[in-house]
């Protein structure tokens, strides 16, 4: 995977694109486990705990040692490790980011629905993205916004070379309110209370404005039908 691409990826933000090249130019093993774990280790909040400068086999060298005993072995002096920043800019949810780069990197034990149950979206898209990383597939959330984006401008396209609407006819738009999503999309097969209630706990993906809140049709379907599959396996 050439860094070029690199820029393609998923960022919460521009701090997060720094971080990583930092993380990149450090570990100069650019395979898919590093790529992936750099990718995490750089989100901000999870950034802070360590200085880059003193990691030595990988960018969470100072989580293993906090929670390595540092007791006395085989007569020699308890080791001192360089750890370099406490653990308390983490919260339940870059906990469960931080489990997740390690179970990309090594294996280490993680339960997905773990991290899916407390994720806000952008955490979500995050995780999402290290995954795609981890994969070594050349599909990055920038993409599928966009092919989203074109998809639904072909099908609006090809409705509007099919027919032309009357003027009693409602035209089918893409943003949503709140109300809109509930009636079209979920079809009031749900309560007005858990659709809120899920949105605001992040398991649905919307857009907010304020106090507003907008859902993307398109995108709620691509939800409902990811939904589905896992509902197969």
């Amino acid at each position: 995977m050439e860094k070029k691409t690199f820029n393609d990826l998923f960022f919460a933000n521009d701090i997060h694109k720094h971080n990583f090249d930092r993380c990149i130019d450090k570990f100069q093993n650019h395979n898919r486990e590093y790529i992936s774990t750099c990718y995490l280790a750089a989100v901000p909040e999870i950034f802070k705990c360590f200085k880059l400068e003193l990691q030595t086999h990988g960018p969470f060298d100072w989580y293993f040692e906090h929670n390595t005993e540092n007791s006395e072995k085989n007569g020699k002096p308890p080791k001192i490790y360089p750890i370099t920043g406490p653990m308390a800019p983490l919260t339940s949810q870059t906990t469960a980011l931080v489990h997740l780069a390690l179970n990309l990197w090594n294996g280490y034990k993680f339960d997905l629905a773990e991290g899916l149950s407390i994720w806000d979206t952008d955490l979500f898209n995050i995780a999402l993205q290290a995954i795609y990383l981890r994969r070594g597939e050349p599909i990055y959330l920038s993409n599928i916004v966009s092919i989203l984006d074109n998809k639904s401008n072909t099908l609006v396209k090809e409705s509007a070379n099919t027919h032309s609407p009357t003027q009693n006819e409602p035209q089918v738009h893409n943003t949503l309110t709140f109300s809109e999503a509930w009636e079209v999309v979920f079809q009031r097969k749900i309560s007005k209370d858990k659709l809120y209630s899920e949105t605001r706990a992040g398991r649905i993906p919307h857009i907010r404005i304020g106090s507003k809140i907008l859902f993307r049709r398109d995108t709620l379907n691509a939800y409902l039908a990811q939904n589905e599959i896992k509902s197969l396996r």
